[in-house]
């Protein structure tokens, strides 16, 4: 449900909230819902400034029954930084409410019911985002850190095996609950929200490798320097564990050995590219050839004996 726009970015309603908030009325947590609802959207908020301040692009606000999801455009593409200051956002917002109810209370400037509630609001807010699974924030940071030493494929791969993992407990907490008598929506809902995500963000991570290579020329020309790095590969080696291996805004040059160690050639970017985009199965060994043609006026020439 679309129900407008914040700095020119869509927000939309996930459908599931008006019969959630339909039950925490009736269960008499109508306060708790206001402010949770105003917490989150706070929350997601923050997401957004920060991603303007680091000249991200945000597509879309989705505010859902228990928390909300900023989704960025190609945010395996971003640099490591951009990404966790995007991520660490939502969850800063959260603590400095719980601490600015925390001093309204100490000081008598709010009732004391109120506070509780936004404290525990915020504080739920906070920790539950801090899980480090996907597509939780806590799950970005996680992939952020591991980003800088790991691909970004691999990482996220590694945040959508954890989130698997989370929707899952949830899952079976929500049917713990249910079998002593009391079922806990909220976990259900959660549980299956996260499990449903996991698609799209296996998605984002299997082609966030390769539309970093189809953009890399564009990052070439607008910055016009970038870093150089090598990666060392057996003949055999598959074309997709190469690409999983590429981490974005460096350029690489394979350089493919035989069974000895012998050096046998280089494999570029461009060559891996067209792989990739003709559905090429072949090892990266099978493609120095055509590689070494687009070379060969780079190599130094023979010396002639006197």
């Amino acid at each position: 449900m679309r129900l407008g726009r914040l700095f020119g970015i869509p927000i939309r309603l996930s459908p599931l909230l008006l019969p959630v908030a339909a039950v925490a009325v009736w269960m008499g947590e109508g306060l708790m819902l206001i402010v949770m609802t105003a917490s989150v959207a706070l929350h997601e908020l923050m997401h957004l400034l920060a991603a303007r301040c680091v000249r991200v692009r945000v597509i879309e606000l989705e505010l859902m029954p228990f928390g909300g999801a900023a989704r960025i455009d190609a945010l395996w593409m971003v640099r490591p930084g951009q990404a966790l200051a995007v991520a660490l956002a939502g969850p800063a917002c959260n603590l400095l409410l719980y601490l600015g109810a925390s001093a309204l209370l100490l000081n008598g400037w709010i009732e004391a019911r109120l506070a509780a509630e936004i404290m525990r609001a915020n504080l739920m807010v906070f920790l539950f985002n801090l899980i480090p699974a996907l597509p939780l924030d806590g799950g970005r940071i996680l992939c952020c850190l591991l980003s800088l030493r790991l691909s970004p494929g691999r990482a996220a791969r590694l945040g959508v095996f954890l989130g698997w993992a989370l929707g899952c407990a949830l899952l079976a907490g929500a049917v713990m609950t249910a079998l002593h008598g009391r079922f806990n929506i909220t976990l259900a809902m959660s549980g299956g929200y996260i499990l449903l995500s996991q698609r799209r963000e296996r998605a984002q991570a299997d082609g966030a490798a390769i539309r970093s290579l189809l953009e890399r020329a564009h990052d070439l020309n607008a910055e016009r320097v970038l870093p150089m790095a090598h990666l060392a590969a057996s003949f055999d080696a598959p074309v997709r564990d190469i690409v999983a291996r590429l981490r974005p805004r460096r350029i690489y040059r394979v350089a493919v050995y035989g069974g000895d160690m012998e050096l046998i050639g280089f494999v570029g970017e461009r060559r891996i590219v067209r792989a990739l985009i003709d559905g090429d199965t072949r090892p990266i060994g099978a493609l120095i050839e055509a590689d070494d043609k687009g070379m060969a006026g780079l190599r130094p020439a023979p010396r002639q004996r006197a």
